[in-house]
């Protein structure tokens, strides 16, 4: 079951034509390094589109929104065994 966060982190990753892939991200204290992209997503707000991306880090699942209007990346949800 994903337990939903939506706070701020830090994000890094890498650009390619048209593409950007996350490589890890900062939640609070610790850095989490990207193992897998499982999905890609985009829906608007509006005018605004937001990126999602679903990413294994640590054996974790998480899923990350880039909002491109204040350049702004949150961790949504944190997948959550057995909750």
């Amino acid at each position: 079951m994903y337990q939903t966060i939506h706070e701020s982190i830090e994000v890094a990753g890498v650009f390619t034509p048209g593409k950007f892939s996350p490589t890890k991200f900062r939640w609070g204290k610790k850095t989490f390094a990207v193992e897998a992209i499982t999905l890609l997503s985009r829906e608007r707000d509006g005018l605004v589109p937001i990126h999602h991306y679903s990413v294994v880090a640590s054996g974790t699942v998480f899923r990350l929104s880039f909002h491109p209007d204040n350049l702004a990346w949150f961790l949504e949800e944190v997948w959550q065994e057995g909750a």
